[in-house]
């Protein structure tokens, strides 16, 4: 932690907290890895929560299908996708092709928790461990 990059006017402590959250996207690449292994996608339960809340406040077309409105549809059908997206991008922007590789390496330890988990535990530390490099590389 000593090779941070000093911001004038920024304290130590702000650094380190900064440097901590900038390390936790790797455990939700770990996490959502290990909630598709076990059969949740969490975006996915987001997204139909959101639906039933809509649902109450707007009727269903009148063909009295079970579809919303087109609008709504395309925005709940599209959201995941732009989610996904920005989260990329965001990794990208912080880590780089590293950080990237990191939250990847990460991902796949949460898909092998349920299968192996002495793997599962050595991705994550890999993912950690590059995460780190990723983070210290860009910040310079």
């Amino acid at each position: 932690m000593q090779n941070m990059k000093y911001i004038p006017g920024e304290s130590h402590q702000s650094a380190k907290i900064d440097f901590v959250l900038r390390e936790l996207i790797i455990l939700f690449g770990y996490f959502n890895g290990l909630w598709i292994a076990v059969g949740i996608n969490p975006e996915n339960e987001l997204v139909k929560a959101l639906l039933s809340v809509i649902s109450a406040f707007i009727e269903l077309d009148p063909a009295g299908s079970s579809l919303f409105s087109p609008t709504i549809f395309l925005v709940f059908t599209v959201l995941p996708l732009v989610t996904v997206i920005c989260c990329i991008g965001a990794i990208y922007r912080i880590g780089g092709i590293l950080g990237l590789t990191a939250v990847g390496i990460a991902f796949i330890g949460g898909l092998l928790s349920t299968t192996n988990l002495t793997l599962s535990v050595i991705a994550l530390i890999a993912g950690v461990f590059l995460g780190v490099i990723a983070v210290l590389i860009n910040d310079e």
